[in-house]
C-alpha cells in the first residue's frame, strides 16, 4: 500500500485491527475449561457467527430487490449491479460460516478433546456451509448472465428461512437444545465479563470494517468493468465485446437495439 494511499481512516482501522488482535490474547483465561486460554477464541468465535446469517439476510434483500426489479421492467444494468450486490454478501456469508466452524472445532478440540463432536451446532452449521456453498455451485453452473441472476436470486430467497431455522432455531429447541454443549445464555445472561465483552466488540468492529471494505471494493471493480464495456460498446458497436444483455432475451448488438 502506498504511503499516499494511508487515509486518516486507514491508520485508524489499521489500529483498531492491531489493538483488537493484541487485546484478544491479553483479556484473562477462563478457569473453568480444561484449556483456559483457548477460551479467548471465543471472542473471534462469535462475532463470525453473527456476521454469516446477518450477510445471508443482505443478499436475500438483494435477491427481493431484483426479482422486484426484474418484475418492474428495470433495465439490465440496475439489475446486474442487485445480483453483484447478491454475489459479494453471499461470499462474504460463507466466509463467515467457514471462520466460524474452524475456529469452533479449534475450541472443540482445545475443551473437549475432538475436532467434531456431533454437536446439534455444529452440525446445523455444517448444513449451513453445505447450503451456502451449493449456491455457488448453481452459479457457476449457468453461463447466461440474465438466467444465473434470475436462479441465484430464487435459490437464495427459497433458502433464507431453511438457513434461518438452522441457524437460530434447530439448536435451542427440544433435544438438541438439552445436549448442545453451547451454552444458551452466555449473551443474553450477560455472564461475560467486561474483558471478553471489550475483546469481542473490538474483533466484531474490526471484522465487520473489513468486510465492508471488501465489499465496496468488490462493487467498485464491477462498476469499473461495466464502465470499461460500455466504453468499448460507444468506441465500437460491430465488435464481439460489444455485447448488451437484456433480461429475458439473447445477448443482442448495441445497433439492434438503437
Amino acid at each position: 500500500m502506498d504511503v499516499e494511499k494511508l487515509t486518516p481512516a486507514r491508520i485508524g482501522f489499521i489500529l483498531l485491527a492491531i489493538g483488537a488482535t493484541v487485546y484478544s490474547f491479553m483479556i484473562p483465561e477462563l478457569k473453568l475449561f480444561p484449556a483456559p486460554g483457548m477460551a479467548r477464541i471465543f471472542t473471534w468465535h462469535f462475532p463470525c457467527a453473527i456476521l454469516c446469517p446477518s450477510y445471508l439476510a443482505v443478499a436475500s434483500y438483494q435477491a427481493l430487490r431484483h426479482n422486484m426489479g426484474k418484475s418492474a421492467g428495470r433495465p439490465w444494468a440496475e439489475l446486474a449491479r442487485m445480483d453483484q450486490k447478491l454475489d459479494v454478501a453471499m461470499l462474504l456469508s460463507v466466509t463467515f460460516c467457514i471462520l466460524t466452524m474452524l475456529t469452533g472445532m479449534i475450541f472443540s478440540r482445545a475443551q473437549w478433546g475432538a475436532w467434531w463432536q456431533g454437536d446439534p451446532r455444529q452440525t446445523s452449521f455444517l448444513l449451513v456451509c453445505l447450503i451456502i456453498g451449493a449456491y455457488f455451485g448453481l452459479r457457476s453452473s449457468i453461463a447466461d448472465e440474465v438466467r444465473r441472476a434470475s436462479a441465484c436470486a430464487g435459490y437464495v430467497l427459497a433458502s433464507f428461512l431453511p438457513l434461518t431455522f438452522l441457524i437460530f432455531v434447530f439448536p435451542r429447541i427440544g433435544k438438541a437444545g438439552q445436549t448442545s454443549s453451547h451454552p444458551q445464555d452466555t449473551i443474553s445472561g450477560a455472564k461475560l465479563s467486561f474483558e471478553y465483552a471489550l475483546s469481542m466488540s473490538l474483533v466484531f468492529a474490526t471484522v465487520l470494517i473489513a468486510a465492508i471494505f471488501i465489499a465496496r471494493l468488490a462493487l467498485r471493480r464491477f462498476d469499473a468493468k461495466t464502465q470499461h464495456e460500455s466504453d468499448l460498446l460507444a468506441s465500437d458497436p460491430t465488435a464481439p465485446s460489444a455485447r448488451l444483455v437484456r433480461p429475458g432475451t439473447q445477448p443482442v448488438d448495441r445497433d439492434a437495439t438503437s
